[in-house]
């Protein structure tokens, strides 16, 4: 009995600068993709640009599809990461307190009310896209916010952006922040 075992030569080589470009697009990918992921039961995102406190600005993750939300995110600690997609605007007229707050790239956040951000898992505020305070935003105890290259954060008026204690705030090489208002750390 015989055996002929085919070449294991490629039929063409596989150029070097091929696979960095490849790696390249990969790593882009990533980086300009910061809400996708494993969504949890529970999470909002926006469906549209609207009022923050209408349920038809939202849709809600219910462990298998978005559907749109029969509620506004609130502070119960039912919400799970509430994520404002590029290319819309909500305007958060709802006073609250909330946890993994995401703003992409594209959208913005125009704020009305006072709200809290709370300690949770994860960055607790995550600002890639436009973010105007136009009340007051306290970061409480131990939560992170990070503002990404690109990013702008606006401070109007008598408004303040407010770090409680061992509360964090990162601004990134290239995120951009206007005040008329008040920064306190």
């Amino acid at each position: 009995m015989s055996f002929s075992i085919p070449s294991m030569q490629p039929s063409r080589a596989v150029r070097p600068a091929c696979v960095r470009w490849f790696f390249a697009a990969v790593l882009l990918g990533l980086l300009l993709a910061p809400s996708v992921g494993a969504q949890t039961t529970g999470d909002f995102r926006s469906r549209a640009s609207g009022s923050w406190n209408k349920s038809n600005t939202w849709q809600r993750f219910n462990g298998s599809a978005w559907v749109n939300a029969n509620s506004a995110p609130d502070g119960s600690g039912a919400t799970g990461q509430i994520t404002i997609l590029s290319g819309h605007t909500v305007t958060g007229n709802a006073s609250d307190t909330y946890d993994q707050l995401v703003i992409e790239a594209g959208a913005t956040l125009s704020m009305t009310r006072d709200i809290s951000i709370q300690k949770g898992a994860g960055t607790d505020l995550d600002v890639y896209g436009t973010l105007d305070v136009g009340s007051t935003i306290t970061m409480l105890g131990g939560t992170t916010a990070v503002f990404h290259p690109g990013s702008q954060t606006g401070i109007t008026n008598r408004d303040a952006l407010r770090f409680v204690a061992t509360s964090q705030g990162t601004f990134a090489s290239g995120a951009l922040l206007t005040s008329a208002g008040t920064l306190i750390p």
